[in-house]
């Protein structure tokens, strides 16, 4: 079972404000942040209810200017129970993972500069990436910073537009035996980790003929395995594979990339004021991408922004 990591950040005052004075601003200046502020719950007056699939872009006239719009902090302080957000991970460094109780990992790091920012308080949960799928589908958990696209969680949630990332998955076979791609596998046996779904590939692969999936606990005893001739192929992720294989001592590997997915901030719709905490989420982040991608290019990972290839 997953830790719980608490991260709070104390109040500065703005969620006293008189909800009155929240309406007078958004009724007089900001008739788009009203919308989607009273889509999320909060009434003033009669507007434009905002559809589910709507993904809001920060304002053009925002970009590049430092802080939050003054609109936006208002429409913030204003909305009842949007705090804390409860930011769930998983383990997956060097982007998500804990060392001594605490959350760490580029990716964290993204999701506290953003929501310090936003003056919200927040909690980490790291669980199994199954159960993200699951509790950010009942409202268990409010934002997830991964790849979106699980069959599972359509419908379920709404995502930003903003690249945080490329997340790449692989085929992994020893020097010489360069692996197949993944839906040609036939008649041989597959290491994979235990939890993972791989975007929903995982139940494509119990479909293969004659294929043995061989689940294990991580990354570094997946490779054991791959070294002492358990089976021929590892499905896993670039990055963390990375950081485990100059402790493993193999000589060279055949490498098939299976997909490389762009990661992007994703909130529960069942979260409080998604449409609202997802302008301000993608806003911040303008401000917060420079210092991501600088951590990003420290672990290594300098193809992060690249073109799939």
């Amino acid at each position: 079972m997953g830790s719980w990591v608490i991260n709070n950040r104390p109040g500065d005052g703005w969620r006293h404000r008189a909800l009155a004075g929240f309406c007078a601003v958004l009724l007089g200046t900001v008739a788009p942040l009203a919308a989607h502020a009273f889509s999320d719950g909060v009434a003033c007056a009669p507007l434009q209810e905002s559809s589910s699939e709507d993904v809001v872009s920060p304002p053009a006239d925002t970009l590049g200017v430092p802080g939050l719009p003054q609109a936006l902090k208002d429409a913030l302080a204003a909305a009842p129970g949007i705090e804390p957000v409860k930011v769930a991970y998983v383990d997956f460094p060097p982007y998500t993972h804990t060392v001594k109780g605490q959350a760490a990992g580029a990716f964290i790091e993204l999701a506290r500069a953003v929501l310090d920012d936003l003056g919200l308080q927040y909690e980490f949960i790291e669980m199994p990436v199954a159960r993200i799928y699951s509790e950010m589908g009942n409202g268990g958990t409010h934002m997830w910073l991964g790849a979106p696209g699980a069959p599972s969680m359509e419908g379920k949630i709404i995502t930003g537009t903003t690249d945080i990332g490329s997340i790449r998955l692989n085929l992994y076979g020893l020097s010489g035996d360069k692996p197949p791609t993944l839906l040609e596998l036939r008649n041989t046996s597959l290491i994979t980790i235990q939890g993972y779904v791989y975007g929903g590939r995982i139940n494509q692969l119990k479909t293969l003929v004659g294929v043995r999936l061989l689940p294990t606990a991580s990354h570094r005893t997946a490779f054991l395995m791959l070294k002492s001739g358990r089976a021929p192929y590892v499905l896993g992720y670039h990055m963390p594979v990375s950081l485990i294989l100059p402790g493993i001592g193999i000589n060279g590997l055949e490498v098939t990339n299976v997909v490389s997915t762009p990661s992007k901030v994703n909130l529960s719709l069942r979260a409080p004021h998604p449409h609202l905490l997802l302008e301000a989420v993608e806003n911040a982040l303008l401000r917060a991408l420079p210092a991501h991608k600088k951590a990003l290019e420290a672990h290594g990972n300098t193809t992060a922004y690249a073109k799939d290839r």
